[in-house]
Order: C-alpha cells, then structure tokens, then sequence
C-alpha cells in the first residue's frame, strides 16, 4: 500500500512538473566555466554490486558496492569571474535516458576555481551529499557531526545485472547555488542536506533550483536528453557498466 500511495503521488508532482516552465539549461552556466574531463575510477571501469545473504526472511538479501570515485576536472577561463561552481552527477539506464524521471542523483558537490587554471577533483562514494554517513570510529560521533540524511551508504547504486547493466553518467555544473545554507550535523563532507531540508535553512530545501536538478523539469531545448546535455559546454556524459555478483546463500532459517 505505502508503495502504491509513493508511486500516486510522485506521478501527480511529475505531471505538475511538466506544466511549469522548462528549465533552459544555458540559464544557470558558469561563465567561462566548462568541463575538461569527466571519468570513473573504478575496478575495470565496471561498478560491481554484490547481493549477499539477507539476515532476515522477509529480505531478498544486502547490497553493497564495491569503492569507486568520479573524476572531475573543471577549466576556468582567465577573465571568468566564478570563484565557485556546483558539481551535479547523476546516472541513469541508457535505455532509459529521455525519460528524465529515470535519472538518479549520486552526487553534489561545490568546488572551488581558479581563473586560468584547471580544477580536479576525485569524489569517492563514500563522500556522496546524497548518502547517508557510516559512522566509522568515536570521532564520527562526536556531537552532531554524523548526519542520517540521505540514502543508506549501500544503495548508493542500483543493483545492475550478472551480465552487466548499461548505464550513463552526466555532470553538469551551475553556478554555486548550495551557499544558502549550511548544516553543522553535514560537516563530513562540507556539503548541505540533499534528502532534507537544512536545520539552519528554515526547513528551506538547500538548492536553489530544488531537488534533482536540471531533471526535475522540461529541458527548454529541442532534441534527446543525451543530446541537449552533449552540446552543453558545464555538462560531460560518459557510459559505463554496473555488473552484480549474487550470492545464493539462503537465509538462516529458509526451507
């Protein structure tokens, strides 16, 4: 029931969504700002998923994914006066790339520049804004400093297939529009809230331009997704593979 409910009401915001303005994706580029380079670092450039063995009857069992990173570098112009820029990442089925709701968000991320020079970055998994953080030694919490927003750490990635899933990654950099707000419980990663709003925001979702950006509307320009993002100097698109390795083991207790 809950899920038919979800499934209700995200198709009522996606049809008020398309009755908005479309978003013009040249509205919000960093001037003199484009994208050098934009890669995975990762285990034979293929995301690998392992299914384990669930803990409980009712589970099919526990995905995890094994560490990965993207690489970014980011080309300042000499006269370009943008000090900073939002890094956005998502993927999505390449059989699936027009349909804008099929686009997952992984990652945002602000960077700062530099006039003439170029910027690069590696951003691990693990320092996803979009996921929640692991707390991992007595450091991690201390006062607030542990977040629980966001998605669990292990279903950062969808599951992929034994044979290898296609996917398509996408980057694409707005001006610095997370600075509205900051979040004390976030400062693992210095970025905002992505699953929630911001405790010092208001309850404010902290993103000017609101949640899963540019896919949350219409692209004002003509043509296929990957195409409008192609001839987009702040966005770079690259393909790449999610392979899932499954464990039969059957649950404690399952005939």
């Amino acid at each position: 029931l809950f899920y038919r409910i979800h499934q209700r009401l995200d198709d009522l915001r996606h049809r008020f969504a398309d009755a908005q303005a479309p978003n013009d994706l040249s509205a919000h580029q960093p001037r003199g700002v484009t994208v050098a380079a934009f890669s995975l670092d990762a285990e034979d450039g293929v995301l690998h998923t392992d299914l384990g063995a669930s803990e409980h009857l009712y589970e099919r069992g526990k995905l995890r994914h094994r560490p990965f990173a993207w690489r970014l570098a980011v080309r300042a112009a000499e006269d370009t006066t943008v000090a900073r820029v939002t890094a956005r990442v998502f993927i999505c089925p390449a059989e699936r790339t027009d349909d804008r709701r099929a686009w997952i968000e992984m990652d945002k991320f602000s960077l700062k520049l530099a006039p003439g020079a170029v910027t690069s970055v590696v951003r691990a998994d693990v320092a996803s804004s979009i996921a929640q953080a692991s707390p991992g030694s007595d450091a991690d919490l201390e006062g607030e400093r542990w977040c629980d927003c966001g998605w669990a750490q292990n279903l950062l990635l969808p599951a992929g297939r034994p044979e290898g899933a296609r996917f398509v990654a996408c980057v694409v950099l707005t001006t610095d529009d997370l600075a509205v707000c900051r979040c004390s419980r976030c400062t693992r990663t210095g970025d905002e809230i992505v699953a929630c709003g911001s405790l010092l925001g208001g309850g404010k979702y902290p993103d000017a331009h609101g949640m899963g950006y540019p896919f949350n509307r219409r692209f004002s320009e003509p043509g296929a997704v990957v195409d409008v993002l192609s001839a987009q100097p702040h966005a770079r698109l690259l393909e790449f593979e999610i392979r899932l390795h499954q464990d039969d083991t059957r649950p404690h207790g399952a005939a």
